[in-house]
């Protein structure tokens, strides 16, 4: 899962944390939240944020290779081992201008944050919390709908995502997917909206 860090959000966009120092000249291996690690590069600059919300001044890449779903990368300024583990278990982030656009059948996962969730039926499953990657697709974490404690685990397949608009999503469920996620919910009545 997604780690918890304090960064202006209306500017910023958190892409991936730091894990660990990789070898002896200051290398820095990346968890990239996106699964694109390779993207990571095309940034003309980086922001490093502690989870108690200290951010540090812009940096650029030195270099980059992709390592499976992480990022081994060097940081100019950045030139040892130690300087590479003071860095650990810092948040990465680029500004929201650097963004390049997405195509028709793509999004950012911060445009779906916070974004209400209801079924087909009108039934309501409460807001995007968060976003992870399980390797094949991504997986929204939906909470809070109509004041329960459920927790949904939504994979984001096309066979599932029915619409999405800047306010809302609707899914259309397979039988025993919401089941599955919660199965000591309470099934209500569903709830009426406006798509």
């Amino acid at each position: 899962m997604v780690a918890r860090y304090v960064f202006p959000e209306d500017t910023h966009v958190l892409i991936g944390e730091i894990v660990k120092a990789h070898g002896i000249r200051g290398e820095l291996k990346l968890l990239s939240y996106s699964g694109q690690p390779e993207a990571i590069g095309k940034y003309p600059q980086l922001t490093l944020v502690s989870r108690d919300g200290r951010i540090t001044q812009a940096c650029t890449i030195k270099r980059l290779r992709p390592q499976g779903h992480n990022a081994i990368l060097t940081l100019n300024g950045i030139e040892t081992r130690n300087q590479a583990e003071e860095l650990v278990g810092q948040g990465v982030l680029v500004r929201k201008i650097d963004l390049a656009s997405p195509q028709n059948d793509e999004y950012y996962w911060h445009q779906l944050q916070g974004l209400k969730v209801f079924t087909t039926t009108g039934r309501e499953l409460g807001k995007i919390s968060e976003i992870f990657s399980n390797g094949a697709h991504d997986l929204l974490v939906v909470t809070g709908g109509h004041g329960n404690k459920s927790e949904y685990l939504i994979p984001m397949l096309a066979n599932i995502i029915h619409s999405q608009n800047d306010k809302q999503l609707i899914i259309d469920p397979p039988p025993g997917l919401l089941e599955i996620n919660n199965e000591e919910e309470a099934v209500g009545e569903p709830g009426s909206h406006d798509i």
